[in-house]
């Protein structure tokens, strides 16, 4: 993931890579600090750490942005603030 400062220095721009499903593995892992096997089922501890996880390195304000599928045959990614929690 690539983090693009804005000109404003309180927002910054979130771009992503192009997926890569064991780099998003290996970024879960490292989130729930688990070394090797396969990843647990939710539960509520992991959703938990998770959100531990997230509370220490997210920053607000951010831009992002969400992706919708229309009709099931098209998608529209619309840009949206990310102003807190």
């Amino acid at each position: 993931m690539i983090v693009q400062n804005n000109l404003n220095a309180e927002i910054s721009t979130v771009v992503p890579n192009s997926f890569d499903s064991n780099g998003q593995e290996e970024r879960i892992r490292a989130a729930l600090k688990i070394a090797w096997g396969p990843l647990p089922d939710v539960q509520l501890k992991w959703l938990r750490r998770y959100c531990e996880y997230l509370n220490e390195r997210l920053s607000f304000p951010f831009h992002a942005e969400y992706a919708e599928d229309i009709a099931g045959y098209r998608q529209v990614i619309s840009p949206v603030p990310a102003i807190g929690r």
